[in-house]
């Protein structure tokens, strides 16, 4: 089924990021931390990052932020309205 592009900022992708639910956000919490510990050893030997399904870049930014200023991050999505969202939210 095809979807519905054409009111694009109307649309949220990313709800749960917002959600006040505490199972959400327990297992949001969670995803963040396993991220952080999964690129920490990595990080110092790191020249370039690619994150596929960047969707809005709540993970991107998470990303940008664990890496040093010198690894290069490449972020893609099909949608290229969520690709300008995430560099936006990573500071891009």
């Amino acid at each position: 089924m095809k979807q519905d592009y054409s009111n694009f900022e109307a649309l949220e992708f990313a709800s749960n990021y917002s959600s006040k639910n505490p199972v959400i956000r327990f297992l949001l919490g969670r995803f963040d931390d396993r991220l952080r510990r999964t690129i920490d050893p990595l990080k110092a030997g790191l020249h370039a990052v690619l994150e596929v399904g960047s969707g809005e870049g709540y993970s991107t930014g998470l990303i940008r932020r664990s890496l040093s200023t010198s690894t290069t991050l490449v972020s893609s999505d099909l949608i290229p309205d969520l690709v300008r969202r995430s560099r936006v939210r990573a500071g891009d």
